[in-house]
């Protein structure tokens, strides 16, 4: 069951970054073309310090920045989080690329249920 529209909650992407301009546009163009309303998602990155395009990719792609000064993953990850107003969070790597359009849609199904607290893919494709 995918959720209906009358269900839809809103969801905090978080993406934590540093120097990720070589991958960043495929993540956040994958998440932009979700069939998922677009009010309801917010993207949220972590930036530890980014020298490149980094910062500007996800500009473009509308998303909140923050700076993370630990410029680690799992640091800029509490970064976003903490800032984050979604009903749902959802973590991603800047070089995931969310394999189809109705990916936010199935990960988000299974909390309709309210005794549903988190959600974990089983599955990843490889990508060269």
């Amino acid at each position: 069951m995918i959720l209906s529209y009358q269900m839809v909650l809103s969801l905090s992407i978080i993406i934590p970054t540093l120097n990720s301009g070589k991958v960043l546009e495929k993540c956040l163009f994958s998440i932009s073309i979700q069939n998922y309303p677009k009010n309801k998602i917010e993207i949220i990155v972590a930036d530890g310090g980014s020298t490149d395009e980094t910062v500007d990719i996800a500009k473009k792609y509308g998303a909140i920045i923050l700076k993370n000064f630990l410029k680690t993953g799992e640091a800029g990850k509490a970064v976003g989080l903490k800032k984050a107003t979604g009903e749902l969070v959802a973590f991603i790597d800047s070089d995931n690329i969310l394999p189809d359009k109705n990916w936010l849609n199935i990960m988000a199904t299974p909390f309709a249920d309210e005794k549903i607290l988190g959600s974990e893919p089983i599955e990843y494709t490889y990508r060269k």
